[in-house]
């Protein structure tokens, strides 16, 4: 009998008017490192967390409806960073939901929506 295809890790490809400016936000905002960077597409690494990103000219960040959740440790701290740096969602404040999960969200300036969450499990 054949073994079943294990899913790995998923990447999300979130969209960006200006690449450099994606890579100017993830880094400086959120800590991000540059893994590659072309004229039309970008990657971006922390930790175990990858995030691709294409460029999208015509993109309108009012309307973007890209979402990505990131599962996290020391969601306190990580919280904190951001606080720092004035990205927290204005409806996005860290709480703990009845899904079992504590989390926040940041959104970019392209209107891509991340939420980071740990357990609470």
């Amino acid at each position: 009998m054949e073994k079943r295809g294990q899913l790995k890790v998923a990447v999300p490809i979130l969209l960006t008017r200006d690449i450099n400016k994606a890579a100017d936000f993830y880094t400086q905002k959120l800590g991000f490192t540059v893994s590659s960077i072309y004229p039309n597409y970008l990657i971006i690494k922390r930790d175990e967390t990858a995030l691709h990103f294409s460029l999208a000219q015509d993109l309108d960040p009012k309307t973007n409806s890209c979402m990505t959740y990131v599962y996290v440790s020391n969601i306190d701290s990580l919280y904190a960073e951001c606080q720092e740096q004035n990205i927290i969602h204005p409806n996005g404040a860290l709480q703990a939901k009845d899904y079992g999960m504590k989390d926040f969200a940041v959104i970019d300036p392209d209107g891509n929506l991340l939420t980071f969450g740990e357990s609470t499990a």
